[in-house]
């Protein structure tokens, strides 16, 4: 039986991630990117909004635990690829790898384009990009509300 399972999600399904515990880094710049304070929840609601194009959760087939959330959203005919984990991702950490580049290559099926930014001060995001294949533009940091972000970006072959 399958370790991981992938289902496509809305806002009509918050009630199946309102249980989901979030990594402090990925909150720390959900905080940030939206300059507020406010509930995981709340946060979680406006970025599956912000999603036009779909949103996905993996969770572990046999428990129902989400190990993350991700989606794709649309900015002038460009991919805008986001995703926020839980402490428990490492626990299927070679099989995510996997799965990742398959799910990137499928935003870049849909766009020519894809890219975002990640905050500074997030290593384990910053080479889990470089790992997956993602360039980032000039090394240089770009301060959103006061913290350094590094613009990365992937185009189609």
């Amino acid at each position: 039986m399958l370790k991981l399972k992938f289902k496509r999600i809305t806002i009509k399904d918050m009630d199946e991630i309102s249980h989901f515990e979030i990594r402090q880094a990925d909150l720390n710049e959900m905080r940030v990117v939206s300059g507020s304070n406010k509930p995981l929840a709340t946060l979680l609601k406006s970025a599956i909004e912000r999603s036009t194009e779909w949103v996905e959760i993996c969770l572990d087939n046999n428990t129902g635990e989400v190990y993350t959330i991700y989606g794709l959203g649309n900015c002038e005919g460009f991919g805008v690829p986001w995703m926020i984990g839980s402490p428990s991702i490492t626990k299927h950490k070679k099989d995510l790898l996997q799965y990742s580049k398959l799910i990137i290559k499928e935003m870049l099926n849909q766009f020519p384009l894809i890219h975002n930014y990640v905050d500074s001060r997030n290593k384990a995001h910053i080479r889990w990009l470089k790992h997956m294949g993602f360039n980032f533009y000039d090394e240089r940091d770009f301060v959103i509300n006061g913290v350094p972000f590094k613009y990365f970006y992937k185009c189609r072959e």
